[in-house]
């Protein structure tokens, strides 16, 4: 499950509402991975730490909203 924009992910995350266990698991991993890789970028575009940490904060909030829903 690629997500490239918000909408993506929104879409996603309403998809998984019916989801078994193991998918829902698929997703956050993909999540998480998908995080680990854009910070990667981030930092080798010269990013600070500082807004690093912000950024991924700012996507396990939103992870964590759509679980809620």
């Amino acid at each position: 499950m690629k997500m490239d924009n918000r909408d993506d992910a929104l879409n996603a995350a309403q998809s998984l509402l019916n989801a078994g266990a193991d998918q829902i698991a698929d997703a956050l991993l993909e999540a998480c991975l998908e995080g680990i890789e854009q910070a990667r970028i981030q930092f080798y575009q010269g990013i600070s730490y500082q807004q690093i940490a912000k950024d991924l904060e700012a996507r396990s909030k939103f992870i964590r909203s759509q679980i809620s829903k």
